[in-house]
Parts: C-alpha cells; sequence; structure tokens
C-alpha cells in the first residue's frame, strides 16, 4: 500500500511567479504550453537578457487555485531587427 499523500489544495488567490529565459521563440513556446496546466494571470513582453542579445527574460504569474483557461490569440510581433 501506498504511503504518498495527494498535495494539500492551493490557498484561494496562490500565486507563483515562473521566470522563463531562452531564445525569443522558445520562451514563447514555454509559455504556451504553461497555459495547458495551469492558469496563467499575467505574461510579461520579453525583456533582453543581459550579457547575451540572443535571450530574453519572459515572467509568467499562474494561479494556483484555479483550473487552466485558454491561451490568449495569437499576436504577429511587430518590428524588425
Amino acid at each position: 500500500m501506498s504511503t504518498a499523500q495527494a498535495a494539500p489544495p492551493a490557498a484561494a488567490g496562490a500565486t507563483v511567479k515562473v521566470r522563463l529565459s531562452g531564445t525569443r521563440h522558445g520562451c514563447a513556446e514555454a509559455a504556451r504550453r504553461l497555459h495547458a496546466v495551469f492558469y496563467v494571470s499575467s505574461v510579461s513582453e520579453p525583456y533582453p537578457e543581459a550579457g547575451n542579445p540572443a535571450l530574453v527574460m519572459v515572467y509568467i504569474r499562474v494561479r494556483l487555485d484555479l483550473r487552466p483557461a485558454p491561451p490568449p490569440a495569437r499576436t504577429t510581433e511587430g518590428g524588425s531587427r
């Protein structure tokens, strides 16, 4: 018989901040996948990572007490590099 117990439910309003670090495409894909697992309440714009212009950081806030919501519609990024 297993002695493992389920974790207690998260308190109402419990949030966690997740930092993604990687390429713009990699962070966008990771953020999209997090929407399938967590209720994502906010996603920051990509910030350039210090010392490596090829990488960005994205901050995501997730709610632990709510079911996942559908991801927002994809948008086309403007601008050129």
